[in-house]
């Protein structure tokens, strides 16, 4: 995918990316969105696109892109008529990272498959009819580990996963709502910590069952 194909709706970032401790929360952001508009040679997208995207003035996205090329998590490659840039290749050549963010984004891929019918239905409770035992819970397997990574990140209290897996796919559109859990609790911290750094009064955390 590049900058010039759809715009990605929401930002993938695995757990690992989020305790990464040498990234910030900018950067965070920034690495989940190249890696999702990499292709085959890496993240075309301008400063332009990371400005409307993020919603920033273009000297930030220099700021955040420069810092990740000075911590050897990415280099970027431009290409030049003579004296003027007229494109910018950005790869990530951090290994660790790389991974972080291949494995995540398999995971995301391969629980959204909506031909699988949902936990509700009484006569599959994982999957569909046709799949045998081992596929099933091979499934099964999948969502919960995709679960478990925003239930792990989420600073309230919470239960075991099982247990709070059984009450999420309690809800007939959790196979919708999966892939948006662990986005929507980064944006809350995000939000909670501007707050508290602002001096502004934040309500504390509620325990994962009722966020």
């Amino acid at each position: 995918m590049t900058a010039t194909t759809a715009k990605p709706r929401y930002i993938i970032k695995p757990l690992a990316i989020t305790q990464d401790s040498r990234l910030s929360y900018a950067e965070q952001d920034y690495l989940c969105l190249i890696w999702q508009l990499h292709n085959a040679k890496g993240c075309t997208a301008s400063n332009k696109y990371f400005a409307r995207y993020f919603n920033v003035a273009r000297p930030r996205v220099s700021e955040v892109i420069t810092s990740l090329k000075n911590k050897g998590i990415i280099q970027t490659i431009e290409a030049r008529e003579g004296k003027n840039i007229t494109g910018r290749t950005i790869i990530i050549i951090d290994e660790s990272i790389k991974d972080s963010l291949t494995v995540c984004t398999k995971n995301y891929l391969s629980g959204g498959d909506k031909e699988t019918p949902g936990r509700g239905d009484k006569k599959s409770p994982v999957g569909g009819a046709k799949k045998s035992p081992e596929e099933k819970i091979d499934i099964e397997s999948k969502y919960k580990n995709i679960f478990n990574e925003a239930r792990l990140l989420f600073p309230g209290s919470k239960r075991g996963n099982d247990t709070e897996f059984d009450n999420f796919t309690n809800a007939k559109d959790w196979r919708e709502v999966l892939p948006k859990l662990l986005p929507a609790i980064q944006r809350e911290i995000s939000h909670k910590k501007y707050l508290t750094d602002s001096g502004k009064f934040c309500p504390a955390w509620k325990n994962f069952k009722t966020w």
